[in-house]
Formats: structure tokens, sequence, C-alpha cells
């Protein structure tokens, strides 16, 4: 709310003190002062700026929430695609208790009955590894458990999940956290860190911290804590197959249109076990749904901001009509070509149109920018695509204004 209020009385003090305060700073230029037809002109809009400032005010002011809140409708809409990716590292998953077990469902089943829909499987994850607590008594901010994996299975679930590869040497780990937007780090690298694999504690030298989920592993912290194969292979000997994880993960082609083989592989599952199936599809179209809705809600109230916004231009144009028409036969009279009228004509009531967008499109900008800090994502191109298209309608506004302010005034 502070800034809110900061941001609306600044765009007041522009228009009323600094606007014209550079006009007549423009005045004392004598170079461009009186270069053609400037003198009309910056004169004229020390008077109309003056005398439309509160205007000028509402109408930057209408602008800037037009281009916030379309953009940000626009940006959750266009990002529901790049969240469902982060947030389900492959189409579909799933995780069995026991290194052979297949309560949820066996995975050749499930290749085949997508193979039966005609759905192609590009990448196949099968991490198994253990839970494993962590008992770093020195460290205030850890997580209370994750999922021992050895580097191979990491690899090859890191290659489908588009993450960096990483070697582990012996007697040391890396970690795994799966939210990017949360950018923690629990440890230093080289800091030590003790686990409870089966009866053993273990201490590991801890590399790095990866922030990004590459398996959906559905345990009680969601991490992986990454070893050396050697390692692993040993410790994992000495725990029981039945206490082992087995996380399943399959990508498939052109998963956007998969959600009918989707939902026969759920048919498939026992029903109390469908939950544990996740899929990337099901929050996607329910995400696309949702954001339609609301970015057709958005656009519609955004387009009465906008028709608002230049009516209000419009009327207090044709308000001062009689005004300007007597002033533009004034100066016919002292010399003044048809021509030179109407380009003085074009720059006033241009730049009335023009600078609101451009005011809107700053304010816009800075929300733009503390949205992509929230989403940590670049969303300058959703932006400029919304600025675009509202520059282009007021562009479209601009010219029939003036064709109609044109018409009114006559022949001059």
């Amino acid at each position: 709310m502070p800034v809110i209020l900061l941001v609306v009385l600044g765009t007041y003090f522009l228009f009323t003190q600094l606007s014209v305060a550079v006009l007549k700073r423009l005045q004392r230029s004598k170079g461009l002062y009186y270069k053609q037809t400037n003198l009309i002109i910056i004169s004229q809009m020390v008077f109309k700026i003056k005398d439309n400032a509160r205007i000028l005010f509402m109408v930057s002011v209408l602008s800037a929430v037009i281009l916030t809140a379309a953009g940000t409708i626009y940006t959750f809409y266009q990002d529901t695609e790049k969240q469902a990716l982060q947030s389900f590292p492959q189409t579909l998953a799933f995780q069995e208790k026991g290194l052979h077990a297949h309560d949820v469902i066996d995975p050749e089943k499930l290749k085949k009955l997508l193979a039966e829909q005609g759905v192609q499987v590009t990448g196949e994850v099968r991490m198994a590894g253990v839970p494993v607590k962590m008992n770093n008594k020195a460290s205030k901010m850890q997580p209370s458990e994750s999922l021992l994996v050895s580097a191979t299975d990491y690899n090859t679930a890191a290659q489908i999940a588009n993450a960096p590869r990483m070697d582990v040497a012996p007697g040391h780990a890396a970690y795994v956290f799966p939210y990017k937007a949360l950018p923690i780090n629990f440890f230093e690298p080289g800091n030590k860190w003790t686990v409870s694999i089966g009866a053993r504690d273990v201490t590991f030298t801890m590399d790095r911290q990866l922030n990004g989920a590459v398996a959906d592993y559905q345990g009680d912290a969601y991490t992986l804590l990454v070893t050396n194969d050697e390692d692993y292979r040993k410790w994992m000997a000495d725990v029981p197959d039945a206490q082992k994880i087995v996380v399943y993960g399959f990508e498939l082609a052109d998963w956007k249109h998969t959600a009918g083989a989707v939902e026969k592989v759920k048919q498939a599952i026992p029903e109390d076990k469908r939950r544990e199936l996740s899929s990337r599809v099901d929050t996607y179209l329910q995400g696309r749904q949702s954001t339609a809705l609301t970015l057709f809600i958005g656009v519609f109230v955004s387009l009465l901001f906008f028709i608002a916004s230049g009516s209000m231009l419009y009327f207090k144009l044709f308000t001062e009509l009689q005004d300007d028409y007597v002033q533009y036969k004034s100066l016919m009279r002292m010399g003044m070509s048809v021509e030179e009228v109407r380009r003085v004509i074009n720059v006033q009531i241009g730049l009335l149109f023009a600078i609101p967008v451009v005011v809107g499109s700053l304010h816009a900008a800075f929300a733009y920018k503390a949205l992509a800090n929230l989403l940590m994502s670049n969303l300058w191109a959703y932006g400029l695509v919304v600025v675009g298209v509202f520059a282009v309608m007021q562009g479209v506004y601009f010219l029939l204004t003036r064709q109609a302010y044109m018409k009114q005034m006559g022949n001059l």
C-alpha cells in the first residue's frame, strides 16, 4: 500500500509540477523554441498540460492499472506450462515401497497402455533409494529426511528433466532441493553432514546444492541426497528390499495432448492407489482452464478501463474545441499555413494520448520486475506483448479522435 500511494502521488506531481517545469525549460532554449512551429506547440502545451494535468494523471494511473493487471494475468496464463514442467519433471510419475513391488502399477503395463493409445514414451526414470534421516545438529536449517540415490540414477533423471549432471566422489554427497522458487541454502560446500542409513550413521562431505526437481519423489521432505555409486551399492546392501523406495517417471511425446491416455492409465490403477500417480497433464490443463477464465474476465475489465481512459481525453479535447478553433483561425490570419496548423494539432493530440502510455508502461515495468522476481522467471516478453497491444489500441483511438476532431474543426 505505501508503494501504491507513493506511485499515485508521484504521478500527480509529475503532471502538475514537473511536466510544466520541463516545458518552461524548453521555452528558454532558443534554438529549439524558435524553430518552425515549436513556439506554438510548446506554448500551447504549457497551457494544455496545466489545464489537463488532472485528466492526464487519472488516465496514466488507469493505464498503469490496465497494463499491470492484464500483464499479470497474461503472464500467469502463458507461464502455466513452465510451472507445470518445474513441478513435474516427468509427465507421469509414481513411487513404490519395496524394490520389486508393483502395488500402484507395473511399469511394463503402463507402457503397454500408453502404446495402445498411440502415445510414445520418450524418456524413462527408475530411481531406487532409501529414505535417510538427517542428524546434523550443527545446522538449525535442514530437512529431516531425504531419499539417498546414486549419481548414475540421478544423472539419468537429470537428462530427461534438463537439469545439470553431477559427479560425486567417494565419501561426498550432493543435495537436491526440489523448489526453484525457494532459494534456500542448507549448507556451505565442504560442510559435513551425518545421516542414518539403516542401523549406521554415515558422515558426508557436502559438495553442492541444486534447486529444482529431477524426479517426483513424494517423501516427507521431497529432497534427494546424491552419493557416489560405490558408496551407494555398499550402503544399500545393508537395507532390506522392503524398505527401499523406487521412483518411476515417464516422459511422453506431445504430453499436453495425452489427457485421454493418462485417464486410461488411471483406470488401470486400483482406486485406493490412484492418488499415488502424479500427472503433469492434469495439473497443466486445470491451470490453463482456470487462468483462461481469469484472462477473459481480466481482458474484459481492462477493455472497460481502456475505453474509460480514452473517453476522458476524447471529451476533454472536444470541450475545448471552440476555443481551439478561434486560436487556430487567428494563427492562420497571422500567416500560418493549413499544413502547419494541422501539424500543431497532430503533435498536441498525439502527446496527450502518448504520455499516459509511456508513464503507465514505466509503472507496469516495475510491477513486471517484481512479479518476475516472485516467480523467478523472465517475464519481459509477456510484458512487452501486453504493452505493445495497449500502445496499438491507444494509437487507433488517437487516429479516430484526430479524425473526428479535424472534422469538427471544419475547413481551416
